[in-house]
């Protein structure tokens, strides 16, 4: 079953993308590749990484994307390229890349600690790990290229919702009857079970890795339900509000207590705040998040303070909490002896005793990242995370749409949880990819995105597809000689002839 899984996913894919619009097709293959498909199974092939169920769905949807594009008969409403034209970004890509080559080459000797031996890097593993990167990195480009209309964007937003509400039914069946769905269905289970007791019930974690991604992929779908059911309007509205409640539900009773107070603390913000000071308090947090081994380094990341609210909340939880900082303080002090590059693979960037025994336990991706691959591996990683959501903020209020802001505090709610925790899943990839993407198209329309969009290949087709409105019909009888005013009016239209040419502004 795991394998039939894992092989009938492109095909899955192929159907989507047959059936439906490119941004919807591509938000269900990602999203429900990460739902669906088996943890800690791949296809292990000779000089290539592990195609799993990370990589699998984004290389199909990649191979359908370019397909589509080729296919004059498809909607032109992607960016151009693959690649993001921010100077910025290209440089974090650049910073990325060439990393792992010079960990690798920083760590050319083997580590011997008492009977243990640690194998050296060698050329080979770079390769690897270039590769390895790359395949991490598509979802991020796919989103930057896919979802940067707002078309696009409310897509991912709508099959985002209703891919968590499907979800939580089965998220509400292990909280009853224990996370058993994984064995039941592929025959194993992907972590510890002992991890998966709590408070005398069940967390349930469905088919992911560990309860905690499922608890966070609930927030950010509690969040974007949230904040669209605070912009739409009509029957949206209240399907939206209802969305939100039923997801809010399933959290409060999975037992997973940090997403369940980052939901807590950012749900306040997008519920009464404008745009303006959501964008400020995502960008203030991903600033914090971009430079938080120097703030652990220099103790202003106040963990006696924490562990004493923890400490009333839940013993429990302040004493697992408490194990975390102590192996976070192991895992920096050994970092810092290669700052730059990080200690590599194999291990390298544990903590061993005399006698060859590792003492440290790493939990959260931000000492992962800073103990392999040193500052130019974690800027890169959490500098293509935050970067839309702080040049978002620099922008003007009125060039950031609702939809958009709504992304970048559900993203922000990502980057709170990969502090203690390491769930970065493709869904994260997507988001922070679409902050580009909508950056870059920012930049090109001003008045009236929507009015320069080119037409999709079926008129109706987003409507057919999740029941949206279409507000893309009046485009099509947009001639190009013809004005269109601010507010998004026209004088007059006629239908477009086959030679006819929309004025560029949809990717």
């Amino acid at each position: 079953m795991i394998w039939l899984a894992l092989y009938s996913w492109p095909v899955i894919a192929y159907i989507f993308f047959r059936k439906w619009s490119i941004p919807v097709a591509t938000s269900a293959t990602l999203i429900g590749g990460y739902l669906l498909l088996p943890e800690n199974h791949a296809f292990d092939l000779p000089l290539l990484p592990p195609l799993d169920k990370h990589t699998i769905p984004a290389l199909s949807a990649l191979v359908l994307i370019w397909i589509n594009s080729k296919d004059r008969k498809t909607p032109v409403d992607m960016r151009p390229g693959l690649l993001p034209h921010s100077k910025v970004v290209a440089l974090l890509l650049v910073v990325m890349l060439f990393g792992t080559f010079a960990t690798v080459m920083t760590n050319r000797e083997p580590l011997f600690y008492g009977p243990t031996v640690l194998a050296s890097m060698r050329v080979y593993d770079s390769f690897s790990i270039l590769m390895a990167t790359i395949l991490t990195l598509i979802p991020f480009l796919i989103g930057r290229k896919v979802l940067s209309t707002q078309d696009g964007l409310k897509s991912f937003v709508t099959v985002f919702v209703m891919a968590a509400v499907g979800y939580a039914c089965l998220a509400l069946w292990e909280i009853r009857m224990s996370p058993q769905l994984n064995y039941q269905i592929y025959g194993f289970f992907p972590h510890s079970w002992i991890q998966h007791i709590r408070g005398g019930g069940f967390r349930p974690l469905v088919f992911l890795e560990h309860g905690l991604w499922l608890g966070i992929f609930f927030a950010s779908a509690i969040l974007i339900a949230f904040g669209q059911w605070r912009y739409e309007t009509g029957k949206r509205k209240q399907q939206y509000l209802m969305a939100a409640g039923w997801l809010f539900l399933t959290i409060s009773l999975s037992k997973v207590i940090g997403a369940f107070a980052i939901v807590l603390v950012l749900l306040p913000v997008m519920l009464f705040l404008g745009r303006r000071i959501q964008l400020m308090i995502a960008a203030i947090i991903s600033i914090i998040v971009l430079f938080y081994p120097v703030l652990r380094n220099v103790d202003l990341v106040p963990t006696d303070t924490l562990l004493t609210y923890a400490e009333r909340f839940d013993p429990a939880r302040a004493q697992s909490l408490k194990f975390r900082f102590d192996n976070e303080d192991k895992l920096l002090a050994r970092a810092k002896l290669k700052p730059l590059y990080g200690w590599g693979g194999y291990g390298r960037n544990f903590v061993f005793d005399e006698d060859g025994i590792n003492t440290a336990v790493s939990d959260g991706l931000w000492v992962i990242l800073f103990g392999k691959g040193g500052w130019f591996s974690y800027i890169g990683h959490y500098g293509l995370l935050t970067w839309g959501i702080l040049a978002l903020f620099l922008r003007k209020r009125e060039e950031v749409d609702n939809t958009t802001a709504i992304i970048a505090l559900a993203l922000t709610g990502n980057l709170i949880d990969l502090l203690p925790n390491a769930g970065i899943s493709p869904v994260t990839w997507m988001m922070a990819g679409a902050l580009v993407g909508r950056l870059e198209q920012r930049g090109l329309v001003r008045d009236n995105e929507s009015a320069l969009i080119q037409p999709t290949r079926r008129p109706l087709r987003y409507t057919r597809d999740l029941g949206q409105k279409d507000t893309r019909n009046k485009a099509r009888f947009v001639s190009q000689n013809q004005s269109i005013n601010r507010d998004g009016t026209q004088d007059k239209y006629r239908p477009l002839g086959a030679t006819d040419r929309i004025p560029y502004g949809g990717g």
